[in-house]
């Protein structure tokens, strides 16, 4: 669990607390991003509902554990859930009026710990990109298994983050948070 001294998960946390302050700059009046979160390991550990309030979702990784193996499949299958419900729509639509753009940032330090959570993740990853979201996946040292499965979902190979230290893995949120920052940036001008 240490690279470069440091332990991955303290790396993680830092990396989308980047992301979220970019979100927090970009729409300083909650009016565009809504934003939450879904952690696993061998099964889905937890998760923060969607919402206006950038803070929830940096206080809820702040306070996750490292532990355990890995399963992606029902972390990504909430996230699917919530991004495509009928309810994301109507919340966009009375906060903003306008349609929201969609986008998961899948990301792993591992393999599943069974090649059918990899079939079953892909089968979700395709589903996600058919409803038009934008699936940006996000390798931290992870084993050749896990990589190959996060290109496999990214919606292009330009959303896949192959990040092998800790400066590069919070590169990759840096950048996945000012191109989706550019669609609030565009909406709130």
């Amino acid at each position: 669990w240490d690279l470069e001294g440091q332990r991955k998960i303290d790396v993680l946390k830092t990396a989308v607390g980047g992301l979220i302050s970019q979100f927090e700059t970009a729409d300083p009046n909650q009016k565009y991003v809504r934003i939450g979160a879904s952690s696993y390991n061998t099964y889905m550990t937890g998760f923060q509902n969607l919402h206006w309030k950038p803070e929830k979702t940096r206080n809820f990784v702040n306070a996750l554990p490292a532990s355990g193996g890995t399963d992606s499949t029902d972390a990504f299958n909430w996230a699917l859930k919530k991004m495509t419900s009928d309810n994301e729509v109507k919340e966009h639509k009375e906060n903003s009026g306008e349609v929201p753009e969609k986008f998961i940032v899948f990301m792993t330090d591992g393999d599943n710990n069974y090649s059918s959570a990899d079939s079953s993740t892909k089968i979700l990853c395709d589903k996600a990109k058919g409803e038009g979201i934008e699936v940006y996946t996000v390798a931290f040292a992870a084993p050749s298994r896990g990589k190959e499965l996060l290109a496999y979902c990214a919606s292009t190979a330009e959303h896949f983050y192959d990040a092998n230290s800790s400066a590069a893995l919070i590169a990759a949120f840096e950048s996945i948070g000012k191109q989706a920052s550019k669609v609030t940036s565009r909406l709130t001008q």
